[in-house]
């Protein structure tokens, strides 16, 4: 989406009119309301005094969002050892069934936001079986930071089906309660995906043009 690439690269200020969005992008009141709505559902934007908004607080720069994985890598690891980590066999199935389907093909026909909740869901499930709120709370907090960035670093979804793949294998440790291997095999995941993102935002950020971001 324009206004996602334009939020991420700085262009729009932290607060805006719907006159101001209207006539930025050519947009009649009844055309921006949904997009609003769009917005303030997936948490990038809230409403302000009046008719206005307010961007909030994101990951937009390859650092930050480097620096977010070295956290993720701290926390999920970690929870996976903790003393109250349980499975929940219907979650998992759950979890191994949309996994499945993204191996065998669904992968290539979703959006780069289907595929952001989906790994969202994914993680935040696995954290969950600590019960461990901080844990949880945590996680859940810089998914909603890194959203938008997130979008463009996963502009094309096919590129994904290791991952895929990799959450599989890591389900299957976690069902055999191999959880050392576990915490060690997801620490790695992390930190491929780190590097293959980090690449995309890199290319992205030399050629911004040819990594649109959708909505």
């Amino acid at each position: 989406m324009v206004i996602a690439r334009d939020r991420l690269g700085g262009i729009l200020p932290k607060s805006i009119s719907e006159t101001e969005l209207s006539s930025r992008y050519g947009l009649t009141r009844s055309q921006l309301g949904p997009v609003l709505k769009r917005m303030a559902q997936e948490g990038w934007i809230r409403r302000g005094s009046g008719y206005g908004w307010e961007f909030t607080d994101i990951i937009d720069s390859t650092q930050s969002h480097a620096d977010m994985y070295t956290f993720r890598m701290a926390i999920e690891p970690a929870a996976i050892l903790s003393p109250t980590f349980q499975l929940d066999s219907a979650a998992v199935a759950a979890l191994r069934s949309e996994q499945t389907q993204l191996r065998d093909g669904r992968l290539g026909r979703i959006t780069s936001e289907e595929l952001f909740e989906i790994g969202a869901r994914f993680h935040e499930t696995v954290i969950g079986f600590s019960s461990n709120p901080f844990f949880v709370n945590s996680l859940k907090q810089v998914n909603q930071l890194r959203r938008l960035v997130e979008y463009k670093a996963m502009a094309k979804p096919s590129h994904f089906m290791e991952q895929c793949v990799e959450h599989l294998a890591l389900l299957d440790m976690l069902g055999q309660g191999e959880r050392r291997q576990a915490s060690e095999f997801l620490h790695r995941h992390l930190d491929i995906v780190r590097a293959v993102k980090r690449d995309v935002l890199e290319s992205a950020a030399r050629a911004p043009s040819s990594v649109p971001v959708h909505f």
